[in-house]
């Protein structure tokens, strides 16, 4: 008896859910054609930009074109690095790290880290995402230094060590500054664009994250951009 109670509750509660919410899927763009019984098979990339039709449809991208939002940046690299493949604004363009794929190519990136601080020391660490590449290359390959410059108000800062990257016995609302380089060097040059997403974190010597500082490494062969290409295409299966 008190089973066949559960039961009734049970239907009871997910009735009402399951009419406020009706099963649905994505619909692929107009002009694709699923077939006579709408399905879309594994391993199909019609538009050859890494990513399977399905995945595509899966996530509101249009299975037709290799940059649905028509923003300069692939649907695949906007998904691997976990940016907006429908949103032209995404990658944010403040967030760009441009640099040359030539060996005297040089860049450099600034990061300001608003902290609240009562005598901790703060420091900088870089990180480079590790995102899907045919090349196994990372933002790292071609991080030179980073270092911590300034304050402000500089008197809530009691010392800044340029070198570690740190802050000293901070006090109050505050405003750290720090640099971030990166050079060429002696990478390959490959002759197609490519870009490498990167963060930046601020830090209390507890280990505490307080900021989080995200850029987009860009390597760009002479005379290109990211909207004329072309760009560093995957390698391997769709996914």
């Amino acid at each position: 008896m008190r089973r066949a109670a559960w039961l009734i509750v049970l239907l009871a509660l997910a009735l009402p859910l399951a009419s406020g919410c009706p099963a649905s899927k994505p619909s692929p763009a107009p002009g694709y054609d699923l077939g006579p019984d709408g399905y879309i098979p594994p391993g199909v990339d019609t538009d050859a930009d890494g990513l399977c039709d399905n995945t595509e449809v899966a996530l509101g991208l249009d299975p037709l074109l290799p940059d649905t939002d028509a923003d300069g940046y692939p649907d695949w690299f906007e998904i691997t690095a976990g940016y907006q493949g429908r949103v032209p604004s995404s990658p944010n363009r403040d967030e760009l790290v441009v640099l040359s794929e030539t060996a005297d190519s040089t860049a450099m990136t600034s990061i300001v880290a608003s902290v609240r601080g009562a005598g901790e020391t703060f420091s900088g660490a870089f990180d480079a995402q590790i995102i899907r590449d045919a090349y196994g290359v990372n933002a790292g390959n071609f991080f030179v230094s980073a270092s911590a410059l300034g304050a402000e108000p500089p008197a809530n800062v009691a010392r800044i060590d340029a070198a570690s990257r740190s802050f000293e016995n901070v006090r109050g609302r505050t405003l750290l500054f720090s640099d971030v380089h990166f050079a060429f060097g002696t990478q390959t040059a490959l002759g197609c664009v490519r870009a490498y997403p990167l963060r930046y974190y601020t830090k209390t010597d507890t280990g505490r994250t307080v900021a989080i500082a995200r850029r987009l490494l860009l390597v760009l062969p002479a005379g290109t951009t990211p909207a004329t290409g072309p760009w560093c295409a995957p390698t391997g299966p769709c996914w």
